[in-house]
């Protein structure tokens, strides 16, 4: 008997390990399912909430007309007492006292259903805040799962990637060499050229001032200016003052 218990324990074991691993694989989706079945039992009591406020709204009305109607008989009652007509007054004070008892009993069920709604408001109010909480908790969850999922696929394919990251990193050096080689061809070719065509000596003469160069903005704007006020100069033979014997041949002008 020991061996065939031990056997159905074994089975109870391993079901109950298969049933917890199927639950651990589908845990979003069956927290997804239990916060709509709470929205769902929320939506159920808003409705009866609404059902009972509107059951408040009806008592509370009938409360108001019975204690009018009370309220109306009694200055009757009064008046015919009065006035000695015995036959109305008793009549009408039974009516007063059967409005009595009805409105005694509407005022009671009237504080009963304020009291339940009350209870109900703060029951789907505290329900509402429990569901926002819960659905901030499954995002929450859904993100942490999917972060540990994908920091499980980079350590399962870590030795995977950190050889791909290797080749191209190497890769790129290769390139980085390949283009700092040509980019010294260039440099060479471009020098040897401007000594074959003498620039490179006309360039250091410039350098040392043993010739002139294109010259500068400023030595350009001056000789520019020079040019222009020789330009404005009158020319010599207006320069030249007139002689004594020049005056002296002039006629004079009759007065």
């Amino acid at each position: 008997m020991s061996l065939w218990t031990s056997i159905f324990t074994l089975f109870r074991g391993a079901a109950s390990e298969t049933a917890e691993a199927i639950v651990d694989r589908n845990v979003l989706r069956i927290l997804d399912q239990q916060v709509r079945d709470a929205e769902a039992a929320l939506g159920k009591a808003q409705t009866d909430l609404a059902g009972l406020m509107g059951r408040v709204k009806l008592t509370g009305n009938k409360v108001v007309e019975l204690q009018q109607k009370y309220e109306r008989d009694v200055t009757i009652l009064e008046r015919a007492v009065e006035q000695n007509k015995e036959d109305l007054a008793r009549e009408l004070a039974d009516r007063v006292a059967a409005l009595e008892g009805e409105l005694h009993r509407e005022k009671e069920l009237y504080r009963d259903l304020t009291a339940k709604e009350g209870q109900l408001k703060d029951t789907v109010s505290r329900i509402r805040q429990q569901i926002q909480a819960m659905k901030r908790e499954v995002e929450t969850v859904k993100v942490t799962e999917s972060v540990q999922r994908a920091q499980e696929q980079v350590v399962n394919h870590g030795a995977g990637a950190a050889s791909t990251l290797g080749n191209a990193a190497a890769s790129l050096q290769r390139i980085k060499e390949k283009q700092a080689a040509r980019t010294a061809t260039f440099e060479a070719a471009d020098q040897l050229a401007e000594l074959q065509s003498g620039g490179d000596l006309d360039r250091r003469l410039a350098d040392a001032g043993l010739i002139g160069g294109p010259g500068s903005g400023a030595s350009v704007l001056a000789r520019i200016k020079a040019g222009r006020q020789a330009a404005a100069l009158p020319p010599p033979s207006l320069q030249i003052a007139a002689s004594p014997e020049v005056i002296a041949r002039e006629p004079e002008k009759p007065r």
